[in-house]
């Protein structure tokens, strides 16, 4: 009987701990979104502007290996960011299948661990910029997609 009374506590307590992130991850949405939202667009200019000044020397046949760096540098830190952010989000899906894994399924337990995932259902831990973008790695295929597509826009309309 002290051992379920232990096992409760420390879903009780898991599922607390999902509660505060969920509501720390929503003020810092609420809160740095703004900024989250100047650092994209700058680093999206960044990129594209010395994405265009690569694909322009390319063109030109005057390929030089330091071009590259500039281009593909501000990148790193969306993709570190973004990575930061899918870890965190995920977090909760890993607790929930340990507890899956190591809490036996005792009627009371069950229900425990299904009030967890549906608290994660409704309380999905996910990063955004006010709402515009959320920081995962399909952000990161997004932004790549935009250069290229920017960058080629820039080269056609470079060569009339």
């Amino acid at each position: 009987m002290r051992k379920i009374a232990k096992t409760d506590h420390k879903i009780h307590t898991v599922m607390e701990i999902h509660s505060l992130s969920w509501k720390l991850t929503h003020k810092m949405n609420k809160n740095l979104g703004w900024q989250m939202v100047a650092f994209v667009i700058s680093t999206l200019g960044m990129i594209l502007f010395f994405g265009w000044h690569l694909a322009l020397e390319i063109n030109r046949g005057n390929f030089n290996w330091s071009y590259l760096g500039p281009a593909i540098i501000p990148l790193y830190g969306v993709f570190f960011l973004c990575h930061a952010c899918r870890r965190c989000a995920k977090i909760p899906s890993n607790i929930q299948a340990k507890l899956m894994r190591n809490c036996g399924f005792g009627v009371r337990k069950s229900r425990l661990v299904e009030r967890f995932a549906l608290q994660m259902l409704q309380q999905k831990i996910k990063f955004t910029s006010k709402g515009l973008f959320t920081f995962d790695y399909n952000f990161i295929v997004e932004i790549i997609g935009i250069v290229i597509t920017y960058d080629v826009i820039f080269l056609q309309q470079y060569e009339y």
